[in-house]
């Protein structure tokens, strides 16, 4: 009698579970890519160009996703599972919640990888918006880098980072990423808005991303304060700025970082063409050893529409690496054309890369270095 009493419940609990989950809209999802490149590199002065590259593939993120709303609020589940050097499983959920004027949301995500997994709680922001007015509180992206610009899967387009050891691994504009802070936002106008943000955390970099110059490599807190302006006045524009500062948790520790970073991009909407440009700027100094590492970047072309699917992007792209006597200059090119096949997407591309470093600085590549870099590329998701 109690075996079949457990059935029942069993039974009953399972309709319990499966009713509401008709409500569920559920969905898979994949991509892949397959290349060839034709690549000839010379590494520095004198040396000789070495040819490389061949038929290569690629495979996406497998990604199982569940989503659910109910009046004023809704709710999305996935489950992904992907390469980037180690085996990533990540299960996530985000939610929002309207009440009133006022719609709260965030998201939580797990890495459930073996190595170079979660190693700690998820640190996740709440964002509260009327429609009007934005309030984020919490680790997110609170400043954008400002940059205005395309690029395409050909190698060419140099970054923040440059081919040397230290720089910033961020694409041109400024050098911004998630930090633990608040921010505000709100439209200026129709057309534009802006953003306030303040940052403070007892570890971490300036800006989500700067860090320390000082020989401070672990125990020091980081605070920050940034601004982004967004408009659209016949141009897309957009510009961020954000400055701030290291210091010791230690009491006989006295080291410290002071930083700052721009962006300013514009771009324009010329029907088929739509040109842009994205200046970037980053600059750290250490209190003590005086160290002072600064990167500024340039990036302009234009994207062109052909046509039936076709474009073309043209990207020019310089960055300028300095420390305190020294600097050293990247430059790099990008022209792509891109189409579809029925469900695929189909590129070709040139891109070239030289550097120029008779000083050695540190965050750039080696005096001499040039690269260039012939690619098809074509990719599916399903």
């Amino acid at each position: 009698m109690k075996y079949i009493a457990k059935m029942m419940l069993a039974a009953l609990a399972s309709v319990a579970l499966a009713v509401p989950a008709y409500a569920w809209d559920w969905s898979a999802s994949g991509s892949m890519s397959t290349t060839f490149n034709s690549t000839s590199t010379v590494t520095g002065t004198g040396a000789s160009a070495v040819a490389s590259g061949g038929f290569g593939s690629d495979a996406g993120a497998i990604t199982l996703s569940s989503s659910h709303k109910s009046g004023d609020k809704s709710a999305t589940l996935s489950y992904k599972l992907d390469w980037d050097g180690n085996l990533d499983e990540v299960w996530a959920a985000s939610g929002s919640t309207k009440v009133g004027n006022w719609t709260a949301s965030s998201s939580i995500d797990y890495n459930n990888a073996n190595t170079g997994g979660q190693s700690g709680a998820d640190t996740p922001a709440l964002t509260l918006t009327d429609g009007s007015a934005t309030i984020k509180m919490g680790s997110a992206g609170h400043l954008g880098s400002g940059r205005k610009a395309s690029a395409g899967n050909v190698s060419g387009k140099v970054s923040m980072l440059g081919g040397g050891s230290g720089g910033y691994d961020y694409d041109i504009g400024a050098v911004v990423d998630s930090f633990q802070g608040v921010s505000y936002g709100a439209s200026l106008s129709p057309t534009m808005s802006y953003t306030d943000a303040y940052g403070q955390q007892s570890s971490g970099s300036i800006c989500g991303a700067i860090g320390d110059e000082d020989g401070l490599s672990s125990g020091y807190s980081a605070t920050s304060f940034g601004a982004n302006v967004a408009a659209d006045v016949g141009a897309a524009i957009g510009f961020t700025f954000c400055s701030g500062s290291t210091a010791s948790v230690y009491d006989n520790v006295s080291g410290s970082t002071s930083a700052t970073t721009m962006g300013l991009g514009v771009q324009l909407d010329m029907g088929d063409m739509k040109p842009f440009f994205t200046y970037g700027s980053v600059s750290a100094t250490g209190s003590e050893t005086e160290a002072t590492k600064a990167v500024t970047g340039t990036e302009l072309g234009l994207t062109y529409a052909l046509g039936g699917g076709d474009s073309v992007v043209f990207n020019y792209s310089m960055a300028t690496h300095s420390d305190a006597n020294n600097s050293a200059g990247e430059t790099g090119m990008e022209l792509e054309w891109g189409t579809k096949v029925g469900p695929a997407s189909l590129s070709v591309g040139y891109g070239s890369t030289t550097i120029t470093n008779a000083d050695s600085v540190a965050t750039a590549g080696a005096e001499g270095y040039a690269m260039t870099d012939i690619e098809v590329k074509m990719a599916y998701g399903w």
